[in-house]
């Protein structure tokens, strides 16, 4: 059948020791994924969801950053039938994200436990002295939402999230239809409250077809839950992803550090961001780049022309070509 599920089971079967995932810091790799692990730790982590009252059709939202724990949980997610939805929160009363939770319906929301992260200050008092794995919750300006899931990577109050899941069963809905929700992205909400784009098990496979396949070691540090960052490239391919994990501490934030992380990696593609580029640009205009890369795909800020005589400039010394992506929601 045509699904996510599926072709994450076919690529656990065909490739499992392939390495599909490489977790970095601006030190070295944090960690390394595979086939098999994606789709055992996936799958436990959907048996925990079935455990604690979610269904098929259900939506969660993923409140944690780019990490092999928002890898599993989102994977996990859509193994168990449910829809996963990016949990983002820019408004200080938390009213942009309860806005996404109403009109998704949503039933649930992962957090990640560390004082300074957004997501969970917003739902730090609901929470209170109970520092549990799972918490319901009633949450007044967002009624569906009843389920609280905590994550953390420490020991401590929490089992920390991977380590946890060995105990579960591997699970995966076998109702699940290529004409399901799998996915509700979210847009970034420079253009107001973000918007939900949905998506079904059918259209992700079809917008990951469109993606280069074979062997590419691609580097993306765009969020799992907005189209630009979600792992169509995995799915579809089982291409190799390169991405930061932004749940440690000394995660690359310079366009510099960011280059040095690909240059590392010996990436043959990235995904970056405009003004990143215009930063490398300043950069090397009179220092050439020690590394070469394929190609870039760029998006989401337009680029002017001045901007395209300089990426041409620069471009001819370091890259082959560049794509700019823009509108793909």
């Amino acid at each position: 059948m045509d699904t996510v599920v599926a072709s994450m089971r076919k690529w656990a079967d065909m490739k499992p020791e392939a390495v599909v995932f490489t977790f970095v810091n601006k030190h070295g790799v944090t960690s390394e994924y595979t086939p098999r692990a994606v789709y055992e730790q996936a799958g436990r982590f959907a048996s925990r969801l079935r455990r604690y009252g979610f269904r098929k059709g259900d939506v969660i939202a993923n409140g944690l950053p780019n990490s092999p724990e928002r890898l599993v949980t989102d994977m996990g997610i859509i193994m168990a039938g449910c829809v996963m939805v990016n949990a983002q929160v820019f408004e200080v009363d938390g009213s942009d994200f309860f806005l996404t939770a109403n009109y998704s319906n949503c039933k649930g929301v992962i957090l990640y436990k560390k004082n300074n992260n957004a997501m969970f200050k917003l739902f730090e008092p609901l929470i209170g002295q109970n520092c549990s794995e799972y918490t319901e919750v009633f949450v007044q300006q967002a009624p569906s939402l009843t389920k609280l899931l905590l994550s953390s990577r420490v020991e401590g109050d929490l089992t920390p999230l991977l380590q946890g899941l060995g105990q579960e069963e591997i699970f995966s809905d076998a109702e699940t239809s290529p004409s399901d929700l799998a996915v509700l992205f979210t847009t970034s909400g420079t253009s107001g409250f973000s918007k939900l784009v949905p998506r079904t098990h059918e259209q992700i496979l079809q917008a990951g077809r469109s993606f280069q396949g074979g062997n590419v070691k691609y580097f993306s540090d765009r969020p799992f839950g907005w189209m630009g960052g979600f792992p169509f490239d995995y799915i579809v391919f089982c291409s190799h992803r390169v991405l930061q994990d932004k749940l440690t501490d000394d995660f690359a934030e310079t366009s510099t550090d960011i280059w040095d992380v690909i240059s590392r990696e010996q990436c043959t593609g990235a995904a970056m961001l405009p003004i990143a580029i215009l930063d490398l640009i300043h950069t090397y205009t009179t220092l050439k780049p020690s590394y070469k890369i394929p190609f870039i795909v760029t998006g989401g800020q337009p680029i002017t022309r001045v901007s395209v005589n300089s990426l041409s400039h620069v471009f001819a010394k370091c890259q082959s070509y560049f794509v700019h992506w823009q509108g793909c929601t």
